[in-house]
């Protein structure tokens, strides 16, 4: 018992610390001391519960990640101006989008807004600079209405101990063509990091935004516990594309949440292939009337990797439609865990609901693990699902052999033509040949 008080104290100090050094308003302050109690009261996962029968909790229990003075920064202080080489990549002539947010580590890197962008007052800011700035949306919004400290012990311990993150407002009425590109990246120190993004699409709006994640070529363990919201107003239009490649980091736990309301679309792009141990956790509540929700993605685990994917599709009113289609690929020692839910309310009638997730293995010690699973409280509806797991057809790789291509450049080609139909669904070319470029690191490992 006097281990524990001693380590809620030590917690309870440094969520202060995080505060005072963010200069955060008082009622910010005291959401995070908020989620710290709802964390400390929280007892961690056992194992037995579905979600988390195939990934052991030990690995995001942070006591063993402690978060670094290095993590913390002023506003106005220690703002690095160069972009980081790995960013830079993704990052064309600023002109092509909308507005562009850097961030390493916890220190913001550089900010754009284009002017036309600026002037129809489309918001783009790191999350501690909007709290003091647009009060009224974060303070509405964030850890408020799609994901709460309630939702799990790591969704509390985010709460708590966030330390770097972007806000996005897009504007009622407002259409951009142009995407906008959050760029997160980390130096692979041994820390822990809470990336947060917030998304408010304000009814009848429209934008397309890509979060890119990178780290340095290091083998130091990092600890990250990120988040995503989205909260669609009526009729607005969102397609969110993200890009995960954290090399080094040793465990990540991604909770990506999305509130419909009525009229709405969201539409994830998910490209995974990061961390040693990964979690994710992707929900969407269709909680009006004709709400629309696309999920695809990819990813591809190599050497040990484990990856575990855990989904939620959730009908709350009639006449909504999701379809999620995720393609993996398991190679090495590898291992990928599937659990997709489509829940159907009672009040949910008219919906139209569909779920896939197909299994590529690649060597003969990975393995992958698929569960899909329907809980349907509603008679007039329509839902299907399924999954699959099989290995490369020999003939394919015989074919291309016989026209003169060595054995990994066949592989290679089959998996890519696998992932091309999601992969293509990238704005540029840039992010395509990025992507992959990470599919044929993968592979030759």
């Amino acid at each position: 018992m006097e281990t524990i008080l001693k380590q809620e104290e030590l917690f309870k100090q440094t969520v202060m610390e995080i505060s005072e050094q963010l200069a955060e308003p008082q009622w910010l302050r005291k959401r995070r001391l908020r989620a710290l109690k709802i964390f400390n009261r929280t007892p961690w996962p056992t194992g037995k519960e579905e979600e988390w029968r195939k990934t052991k909790i030990l690995h995001f229990q942070n006591e063993r990640y402690p978060v670094p003075e290095s993590a913390f920064w002023k506003p106005g202080k220690n703002v690095f101006t160069r972009i980081p080489a790995p960013v830079s990549a993704f990052l064309e002539e600023a002109a092509r989008y909308a507005g562009i947010l850097v961030q390493t580590d916890a220190l913001p890197v550089q900010k754009y807004l284009g002017e036309e962008e600026a002037h129809r007052h489309l918001v783009i800011d790191d999350l501690p600079t909007a709290a003091r700035k647009y009060p009224e949306w974060v303070e509405a919004y964030f850890m408020n209405r799609v994901i709460t400290p309630e939702q799990g012990k790591l969704e509390a311990l985010h709460g708590a101990f966030w330390n770097i993150g972007a806000f996005v407002r897009i504007p009622e009425g407002s259409a951009f063509e142009k995407p906008i590109h959050i760029a997160y990246h980390f130096t692979g120190k041994e820390q822990s990091l809470y990336p947060h993004t917030l998304v408010v699409a304000e009814p009848n709006s429209r934008a397309t935004i890509i979060e890119t994640v990178t780290t340095d070529e290091m083998e130091a363990p990092v600890f990250l516990n990120r988040q995503i919201e989205i909260f669609a107003g009526e009729g607005a239009c969102l397609d969110y594309m993200v890009i995960q490649l954290e090399h080094s980091a040793e465990t990540v736990y991604s909770a990506f949440r999305s509130t419909l309301k009525k009229d709405s679309s969201v539409n994830w792009r998910l490209f995974s292939f990061c961390g040693k141990t990964s979690k994710t956790h992707l929900e969407i509540d269709l909680e009006e009337e004709g709400a629309t929700a696309d999920v695809q993605g990819i990813f591809l685990g190599g050497d040990h990797q484990h990856l575990d994917f855990n989904t939620i599709q959730k009908h709350l009113k009639s006449r909504t439609r999701s379809t999620l289609l995720l393609k993996g690929a398991v190679t090495g020692h590898s291992k990928s865990a599937f659990r997709g839910v489509i829940h159907i309310d009672p009040n949910a009638q008219k919906t139209d609901a569909y779920q896939l997730n197909n299994n590529l293995l690649l060597s003969k010690n990975a393995q992958a693990d698929a569960n899909p699973v329907l809980e349907i409280e509603a008679n007039d509806i329509r839902c299907t699902h399924g999954a699959t797991a099989g290995q490369l057809d020999d003939s394919q790789l015989f074919y291309l052999q016989t026209r003169g291509l060595p054995l990994k450049l066949a592989k290679r080609l089959i998996v890519e033509g696998y992932f091309k139909t999601i992969v293509d669904l990238l704005p540029n070319d840039t992010l395509k040949n990025a992507v992959y470029d990470e599919i044929g690191r993968k592979l030759n490992d």
